[in-house]
This record gives structure tokens, C-alpha cells and sequence, in this order.
């Protein structure tokens, strides 16, 4: 009994989908000494499908959907079964049935069952019928998640002005997280920037610890993003999730060609003591001055006495970075912030450099040791190989693999890079197959001849013939405490047992597979890959190099998983 899938069927059963397939993976991924033995066919012509009922209760029978007219078919939604309301849903559809409207509103106003009431809106909606008036009663309809899918059919109407405007503008006091969550991602469209920036700033303060409604925000910010950043500033809250919303409106608005004289005074901290909602929000905003290439150091305010007075305000928090990053009891958002702060903006590299050293200490915690790694990344100075080398014993597992990209991301740094792998003060055996590739053929061709040398002394051509002498294994008893250690050890970078981490699959998903399949994927892992773990190497503009998985694309960016 293999259950697949189980759902209420429209006679008011549940229905239980059991699979009879052995082999239900690609033939693609099955090692093909295993293939030749398999049928992977079989059981093709088996399966069941359980209706489960309680006993003495009878069924409902499943009635002819194309034999009713319109008025019984409109009156058949009226049901909590919600495949039943597809299935009637799906024949209004095939029959275009727009003279159902009157009826479908006739049934939205009846209807005592709110996901009847948010199906028939969307049936109406998809026959051209909704109007604003109509939209109007939705968004005032006693259940939240009425009002919520009302929100998203009203978008179109909040292009230009309608009588939709009012009644959207009183969500934003709604009593249901989900309403006003929905009605942040909407207002995007608003035609009154200036109105709509102020309800997403009311928004974002009422529900700031919020992580999707901060993200709904966001990405509703484009029309009018300083506008929003003035009120989360304003807002009483010091904390990382105010600064990291901070930090994103910052990015839109300097993305978005916002006047940076008025970004610069809405961001530019007002006491003297810098909280470190402030530092969070500038290490944003730093971020976007580099994508743009603005220097805030060389920036020329000295006719605006306003925009002086904030970038002075401004460099002070720079200047105060150190301390934050240093201070053992400030939290932890704001150290890494005041991290990403140093050697930028008005900070300079060779000053910073030992107290980035500093973090790369084993003792330090994890995630500033990484953010001061990351500042290494972003340096081209020649001193960052050595540093990195010197400090390998110290890197935990989890980060060894972001210091062999950065060691890999330059031509200038791979020499050195490689100088170590030849002394032996990194093992060779540590670089993985993606970096691998990229200094084997992307390097310039004496250090491809180097990298190859290296790795041929630690790779054996033939895969097949060391498969072929770990045969052995079968005999094998395995050891859970010591498989743990070897996991924690050498996969986690890339691999969870549960879970998923975007670099390569759960492993727990194969835990049916035999012997030979994980001698494969172990000793030959690149004779099969699913493609959405393929590495991809980026080559950016300022002459660095990544490698990782594509989790996001659209046409503006890429979001790339490294380990």
C-alpha cells in the first residue's frame, strides 16, 4: 500500500490514490548495471483507488454535471465539498457560461459558507463580471479570507481612482493578519503614490516584526520608497527588523534613481548614540551606493547645507562601526551590519583589515566570522589570499566552502590559492567539483596547468574502475554515531538529511535506495544530475567569479544558492 495522494471526493468519500510502481524514478538516474536488471515498467497496469466511508452512511451519487442547466449547476456550488465546487467550477468554464452572473451574484449574497462566497467571486471574475460596487460589499464580508481575495481582484480597479478607494484604505486597520498582509502586496498598484506610501508606512509600523508583511511592503514600494523609509524611520522601534526593512526600501529607492540627497537625510541618524536600526538600514543602503558605484566619501554636498549635515551624521555612525562590531552585547544584526560597514563608504580597507582579522578567530560566532569574510570577498587587495590561507584551520566546515569561492573568485588570488593546495596547508581533497571546473577552465592557461597537475595526483580517470573496488562495502556493518560524523563532516555544506537547502536534495528522500546506488552517487557523483542542482559559474562585472545553483531568476536579477 503505497498512498499517493487523498482528497474528499464529490460523493463525500475520501479518495486514496495507491501507487503500485516499483520503480517510480527516471530510468535516467538508476545506475545501468541495475537497469538492465529492472523492469521499469512494471506494475504499470495495477494501482487502486480506496473510497473510504463510514459504515452506514450512504454515499451521495456523483450526478452528470453536463446535464444540468445553468440555474441547477450555479446552485450545486452551494457545498462545502470543495472538489464537488471544482468540478461544477470547471463546466461553468468549458461552457463560457457569462449568463450565470446574475445567478453567481444572486448566490455570493446567499451564501452562508465563505469559500463558496470567494469561489463564486472567482468565477465572476473570470467571466468579466466584477465591478467595483460588487468588490465593494466583498472587501466588507465578514470572513478574512473573503476580504483577502476580494484585495487581489481590486487591484485592477486602484490604477485610477474608484470607489474602491476608501474601502481599501480603511483595511489597513483590519483585525486579520492575512488582510492587511494581502492589502500591503496590492497597494502597489495604487494610483496615489503619496496616499499609498502613507498606508504601507502605517502598515509596516503596526506589523513590523512581521516577516512576510515586511516583504509585502517591500515589494509594493516602487512608486514612492523614500516616502515609506520616512515613516519606518519614524517609527518608535530599534531593532534588526525595522532596519532590515529600512535596508530594502534604501536598495528600492537608490534602484529606483530616488534623489539621493533625500535618501540621505531620511537615513542619516538624528542622536548622537547611533541605534543600530540605523546601522542595519545604511549597510543596506551602502549596498545599493556600490551597485550604482557612488562613493559616499567623495560625494559632493557642500552647496546643500541639509544634505551635508546628514552625510556628516552618516559618517559618524561609520565611524561608531567599529565599536558596535566589537561589542559583545549588542545584538548580533547589528554587529554583522557594523561588520558590512567596514573598509566602505567612508572607512578605508587597510584600516579596518586587522579588525576584520580579528573575526576570523575560531572563537567568534559563526555568522560574523562569515559577514567579515564576506568584506574579504569584496576587497581586491592582493593581502586576502594569505589571510585566508593563514586562517583555514580556524574556518568551520560550514564556511570552508565560501572561502574556497573567494579564494577561486579572482586571477589574481588563484595563484596563491594554488601555492597552498601545493604546500598542502589546504588539502586538495577539500575543493569541490564546481571550483574544480572553474580553475581547470576558466583560469588563465599556466594556472589551469597547475590546477591540473594537482587535481590529476588525487583523481582517477576510469570512475567505473574505483566503483569497481568498493564492491567490498556489501559486506559491511553499518555505524549510525560515525555516518553522523562523516554527514556533519563532508556534506552539510550542500546537504540536508530532511529539509531542503537549495544547493543539492534532501538525502532522507533516498534512504530506500541500495548499495550500489550510493556507491555511484558518492564515487561518480556527476554521472547524473538533476538539473536544478547544476552549477552555474557568474561572472560579474567587477571581475569576480561565483559558482553555485540558480534558486531565482527574473529579468532584472539572479539569486544564486551557494554552499
Amino acid at each position: 500500500f503505497t498512498p499517493v495522494q487523498s482528497r474528499p471526493g464529490p460523493d463525500g468519500a475520501l479518495w486514496v490514490v495507491d501507487l503500485a510502481r516499483p520503480v517510480i524514478e527516471h530510468p535516467r538516474w538508476i545506475p545501468p548495471e541495475r537497469l538492465a536488471r529492472l523492469n521499469v515498467r512494471a506494475g504499470d497496469d495495477l494501482g487502486r483507488i480506496f473510497r473510504v466511508s463510514r459504515k452506514g452512511a450512504p454515499l451521495r451519487p456523483i450526478r452528470d454535471l453536463t446535464r444540468l442547466g445553468l440555474e441547477d449547476l450555479v446552485a450545486a456550488l452551494e457545498t462545502p465539498n470543495g472538489v464537488a465546487r471544482d468540478l461544477v467550477h470547471l463546466e461553468l468554464l468549458f461552457r463560457d457560461a457569462r449568463a450565470a452572473v446574475p445567478l453567481l451574484d444572486r448566490l455570493f449574497r446567499a451564501s452562508q459558507l465563505p469559500p463558496v462566497r470567494v469561489q463564486v467571486l472567482a468565477l465572476i471574475e473570470a467571466f468579466g463580471g466584477n465591478s467595483a460596487e460588487r468588490l465593494q460589499s466583498a472587501l466588507r464580508d465578514s470572513h478574512p479570507g473573503v476580504r483577502r481575495f476580494a484585495i487581489a481582484l481590486s487591484e485592477r480597479f486602484l490604477r485610477a481612482p474608484s470607489p474602491l478607494d476608501e474601502s481599501m484604505a480603511s483595511l489597513v486597520d483590519d483585525s486579520d493578519l492575512g488582510v492587511r498582509t494581502q492589502l500591503a502586496f496590492s497597494l502597489g498598484e495604487w494610483h496615489d503614490a503619496a496616499n499609498g506610501a502613507r498606508l504601507l508606512g502605517t502598515l509596516a509600523g503596526r506589523d513590523l516584526d512581521n516577516t512576510w508583511l515586511r516583504a509585502a511592503v517591500a515589494s509594493s514600494a516602487t512608486k514612492d520608497p523614500v516616502g515609506i523609509l520616512k515613516l519606518v524611520m519614524a517609527a518608535p522601534q530599534n531593532d534588526a527588523a525595522k532596519g532590515q526593512l529600512a535596508a530594502d526600501l534604501c536598495k528600492t529607492a537608490v534602484a529606483g534613481s530616488a534623489p539621493l540627497d533625500t535618501i540621505f537625510e531620511v537615513v542619516a541618524p538624528r542622536t548622537h548614540k547611533i541605534a543600530g536600526s540605523h546601522l542595519i538600514a545604511l549597510a543596506g543602503l551602502q549596498d545599493a551606493l556600490d551597485a550604482r558605484k557612488v562613493d559616499l566619501a567623495t560625494y559632493d554636498a557642500r552647496s546643500k547645507p541639509g544634505v551635508a549635515a546628514a552625510l556628516a551624521a552618516i559618517a559618524r555612525a561609520y565611524a561608531e562601526a567599529p565599536a558596535v562590531a566589537t561589542d559583545a552585547s549588542a545584538q548580533l544584526p547589528e554587529r554583522q551590519a557594523a561588520i558590512r560597514l567596514l573598509s566602505r563608504g567612508f572607512g578605508r580597507f587597510e584600516t579596518t583589515l586587522p579588525l576584520l582579522i580579528s573575526f576570523l578567530d575560531g572563537a567568534a560566532d559563526n555568522l560574523l566570522m562569515q559577514s567579515a569574510v564576506e568584506m574579504l570577498r569584496r576587497s581586491a587587495s592582493p593581502q586576502v589570499p594569505a589571510i585566508l590561507v593563514k586562517k583555514w584551520a580556524q574556518f568551520p566546515p560550514s564556511l570552508r566552502s565560501t572561502v574556497i569561492d573567494i579564494l577561486c573568485s579572482r586571477d589574481a588570488w588563484v595563484a596563491p590559492f594554488l601555492s597552498a593546495l601545493e604546500r598542502g596547508d589546504i588539502s586538495v581533497a577539500s575543493i569541490p567539483a564546481a571550483n574544480r571546473q572553474r580553475l581547470l577552465q576558466q583560469s588563465p592557461p599556466d594556472l589551469q596547468r597547475r590546477a591540473k597537475t594537482l587535481f590529476q595526483a588525487t583523481t582517477t580517470k576510469n570512475r567505473r574502475q574505483v566503483i569497481g573496488q568498493y564492491k567490498s562495502v556489501h559486506g559491511l556493518k553499518g555505524d549510525p554515531e560515525r555516518g553522523v560524523k562523516v554527514f556533519n563532516t563532508a556534506c552539510t555544506a550542500c546537504h540536508v538529511f530532511v529539509g531542503t537547502t537549495g544547493v543539492g536534495p534532501a538525502l532522507g528522500n533516498y534512504r530506500n535506495k541500495n548499495i550500489d546506488d550510493f556507491l555511484v552517487a558518492i564515487l561518480d557523483p556527476n554521472a547524473a544530475i538533476e538539473p536544478r542542482y547544476s552549477a552555474y559559474a557568474v561572472t560579474l562585472k567587477d571581475g569576480r567569479g561565483l559558482a553555485g545553483v540558480i534558486s531565482e531568476e527574473s529579468g532584472a536579477s539572479l539569486t544564486l544558492t551557494m554552499p
